[in-house]
């Protein structure tokens, strides 16, 4: 971890020297005919949908892509039901959002 913020702030010192044009020509010249272009060359509801998928998949991701040990969590899908049920945001209690350690 040290190694990537030593970098990182040898990065930050450089680039307030280095031109943006330098890092962002070429991700532009290898970003737009290899992403952008076929991306949009699909119909809109398939990338809607690709999106969705993509938030799916960051949301099942963080809950359970890493081991948790002597924690206690929800499992997510309870939580889009109880949005769509009670929109206001007052009626969510605190607690069922964040995480919390059991006790010992």
């Amino acid at each position: 971890m040290q190694t990537f913020f030593a970098w990182s702030f040898i990065a930050i010192i450089a680039f307030r020297f280095i031109p943006n044009s330098v890092v962002t020509r070429p991700v532009e010249a290898v970003w737009i005919p290899l992403v952008q272009e076929p991306f949009f060359t699909l119909p809109k509801y398939t990338r809607y949908g690709l999106g969705w998928l993509a938030l799916f998949a960051i949301v099942i991701g963080s809950a359970f892509g890493s081991k948790l040990e002597n924690v206690r969590f929800l499992y997510p899908p309870p939580f889009f039901f109880f949005f769509k049920i009670n929109p206001p945001l007052k009626s969510i209690p605190l607690s069922s959002l964040f995480v919390i350690e059991k006790e010992k």
